[in-house]
């Protein structure tokens, strides 16, 4: 039996053959990735932006007071009809 070096032309593309499959499927996996980030970065936003927004009225109305014309703070009454309160 003689020693060989280096390696038969089956075992090189049978390497070649796995060392591919791998890397396709390690793409496929960054895609996947890539694609879900920039789903949830445009929920992040859209959810920010809604906050944002939210504040923003709260503040407004919180400071928001009815008031007449002369000045005079507006205090609201009830009004009752036949046992039923309106306003």
């Amino acid at each position: 039996m003689s020693t060989r070096a280096g390696f038969t032309l089956i075992e090189v593309i049978v390497a070649l053959t796995v060392g591919s499959l791998a890397l396709l499927a390690g793409m496929a996996v960054l895609g996947f990735v890539s694609d879900r980030s920039i789903h949830s970065d445009d929920a992040v936003v859209g959810a920010i932006g809604g906050a944002t927004q939210r504040a923003t009225l709260v503040e407004w109305l919180s400071g928001a007071r009815y008031r007449a014309v002369t000045g005079e703070e507006f205090v609201g009454m009830q009004q009752d009809e036949g046992g039923e309160i309106v306003d």
